[in-house]
């Protein structure tokens, strides 16, 4: 039930641009990557779209 509320809070934030992915390596643990949309301003302060971002919670 944890996972799967994780995913349906990140749908709904974020329309369906995020995601999490849990992986078990063949050699042990645990992998867990939530992958999320970002924007990038520039320095002069306009908002513009940069690539989507990933936070890698590494292997646990």
């Amino acid at each position: 039930m944890g996972l799967a509320n994780i995913r349906e809070r990140l749908k709904a934030l974020y329309d369906g641009a995020a995601e999490l992915v849990i992986l078990v390596p063949l050699g042990g643990g645990t992998k867990a990557t939530i992958r999320v949309p970002y924007e990038v301003a520039p320095k002069g302060g306009a908002e513009t779209a940069a690539p989507r971002g990933a936070i890698d919670l590494g292997k646990h």
